[in-house]
């Protein structure tokens, strides 16, 4: 792979690391890795949160784009510009083996089983907390490679807003409103986004395709007396993307949409219990022209329908017994509902689990043990475990091992598509996997290291039949990796971040690559105050990936730098200027279901204005 020399540049002096720096070691922040709050050090398990002045500071126009550019292990399928269908690779793993949630409540949709990640506005978004390595003995089906948690604005005594103008007549508003008095907050947001967008698709059509999202949030909580409170919390998005197919103009619209509703109390000082109940909802339709099969060249408008609305309830108790002890325990349950404008053999299912984790000091370690039973309507009960245990070398080093088992649950495709060409399979079994891992952690005055190495070895695989009219559970798939990540002050007082990713993910059926993976990137981000300018860079370098599960076609690596200024006007306002792919490298990740090649975002420049009260 041939990147810039700019890249080279940049990660030279982002390894330069000043040993006389005095940078203060970063506080670890508190995650929800294990489903209870926590400092990041101790749940055992390699977490990165992205944090609301993170995103601010980044200028990055989507969630992807963000996880993109931050994450280590975390890689991307995208299929155009900023609201096209993404997938999400983390680890190595497929876009269905990642679990989605906002504010505690799983997202996506049944019928394909993955979450539609691109539709989630940055503006809506306090933090993100990413879980790498699997989490199933916590959270369930869908977690082999890992968890994205997005916790939507509350919170906040502030007043802000924003708008934004940019290339290809991109605009963009957000406004938010936090109201705190002593036992009541509430938070309430909205956010438009428009861009006339570019061709996607190199196919016989040069037109646009646009992108057009508009969502709102709100989130409420009232403490009813000292030991327990009572919360709320909405979240709907509206997606419109223009896309290519069969050379005709095909629009989707898409809704995400997630309401909860939370009440939690302290029996004592060393248990706290909360319920919650609410729902989510997926929904995209689609006007799309179909070519006939009986008449080759003869086009029909065909309208599809696919919705999930996914019902939720979770109760869940935190018992501390010593300084460090605790254990968690709870219930989850959920129920699926499908409608569509395709036919399904069923069109709903639910599914009850029990989990406990415990947490306390083991041979001058910290040791974690999770267990977790699903009894799933389609398939039936399936366990899931996990064992991880740290310990302290020095006081600046910290050595982690771990040891875990997860499976994901076949989708309503999967299982209960019916149609002319394609059915689906019945009588098929969860994707299981189990996963190693091996990790070391630096901490010192001068920044903050992390190398974490696994193998992850999944089973049941659900593939196409050889005759492509249905699926089965066929193939088995390796997946070896390992990631580095170094934080602190280069010389000259740059803020840094560099993370490298090494991935070989084997498919041992076929023993060929599993398609859309790099299995090399490297991301870099710096900053520096000049003058008053925050001025920061970003680097994206991947080697190149298969387009295709035959690995028959290869997708050339790429390297795209983007910089960013930050310039302070006053106390209340701030401009920012992002230029984005600067030397305008022209690279995709995919193609589409003709083969054509699909385009990513070409040259761009951004401008904001921020107010903050």
């Amino acid at each position: 792979m041939k990147t810039p020399n700019t890249v080279a540049i940049l990660a030279a002096l982002s390894l330069h690391y000043s040993l006389s720096a005095q940078a203060e070691t970063q506080l670890h922040p508190v995650v929800t890795a294990s489903r209870i709050a926590q400092t990041a050090d101790q749940t055992l398990t390699a977490v990165t949160v992205i944090t609301d002045e993170d995103i601010k500071k980044s200028q990055n126009q989507s969630v992807a784009e963000i996880l993109r550019d931050r994450v280590p292990g975390m890689d991307f399928l995208t299929t155009g510009g900023t609201g096209h269908q993404t997938s999400v690779f983390l680890r190595g793993t497929n876009s269905d083996h990642v679990l989605f949630l906002i504010d505690g409540n799983i997202v996506g949709s049944a019928t394909t089983g993955a979450a539609a990640i691109e539709l989630i506005p940055l503006e809506q978004i306090d933090r993100i907390e990413i879980i790498r390595g699997p989490r199933s003995s916590l959270y369930g089906s869908n977690a082999i490679g890992g968890v994205i948690q997005v916790f939507t604005k509350s919170g906040t005594d502030q007043q802000s807003a924003s708008v934004t103008y940019g290339s290809r007549s991109t605009r963009a508003a957000s406004a938010n409103l936090g109201i705190n008095s002593d036992r009541t907050q509430l938070n309430v947001s909205a956010n438009h986004y428009k861009t006339d967008g570019f061709n996607v698709t190199n196919d016989n059509e040069d037109d646009d395709d646009g992108y057009t999202n508009n969502s709102a949030n709100i989130n409420f909580k009232h403490s009813i007396d000292s030991h327990s409170n009572i919360s709320a919390q909405f979240f709907r998005a509206e997606g419109e993307t223009e896309f290519d197919s069969n050379s005709f103009d095909n629009v989707s619209d898409s809704i995400q949409q997630n309401y909860s509703l939370g009440f939690d109390t302290r029996f004592s000082d060393e248990w706290r219990s909360s319920v919650n109940i609410g729902q989510s909802k997926d929904r995209l339709e689609t006007d799309l022209y179909l070519e006939d099969f009986f008449n080759p060249g003869v086009f029909t408008f065909s309208p599809t329908l696919f919705e999930t609305k996914r019902d939720q309830a979770r109760w869940q108790n935190e018992v501390l017994f010593s300084e460090i002890g605790q254990a968690t325990f709870g219930v989850d349950y959920f129920n699926d509902k499908v409608d569509s404008s395709t036919d399904y053999a069923e069109t709903e299912r639910d599914n009850k689990a029990i989990y406990a984790l415990i947490q306390d000091k083991f041979a001058s370690g910290l040791l974690q043990v999770s267990a977790r039973v699903d009894d799933n309507e389609a398939f039936g009960s399936h366990k899931t475990g996990n064992v991880a245990w740290s310990y302290n070398i020095t006081g600046d080093l910290l050595v982690n091992v771990s040891y875990g088992t997860a499976f994901v649950a076949p989708s309503f495709n999967d299982l209960y598509f019916v149609g002319v060409f394609f059915t689906g399979n019945p009588d098929l079994d969860p994707e299981t996997s189990s996963s190693t891992e091996l990790g070391f952690t630096g901490n010192h005055t001068w920044g903050d290291w992390d190398f974490r190495t696994y193998r992850t070895e999944i089973e049941n695989l659900i593939v196409l039949n050889n005759s492509f009219t249905s699926v089965e559970n066929a193939d088995e798939a390796v997946i070896n990796g390992a990631e580095f990540e170094i934080s602190g002050d280069v010389a000259g007082g740059w803020k840094s971040n560099l993370n490298v990713s090494v991935i070989d993910p084997v498919n041992k059926s076929t023993n060929t690559i599993l398609q859309g993976r790099a299995k090399r990137t490297l991301k870099i981000n710096i900053a520096q105050i000049f003058g008053g300018h925050q001025v920061s860079a970003n680097v994206l370098a991947q080697s190149p990936r298969f387009a295709n599960a035959s690995n028959s076609i290869e997708l050339p690596g790429y390297g795209i730098l983007n910089l960013m200024v930050e310039k302070p006007i006053d106390k209340h306002w701030s401009l920012q200027t992002r230029l984005d792919n600067v030397l305008d490298k022209d690279y995709t990740t995919s193609i589409d279901f003709f083969g054509n090649t699909t385009n990513n975002t070409p040259i761009s420049f951004f401008v904001t204005l921020n107010y903050l009260n």
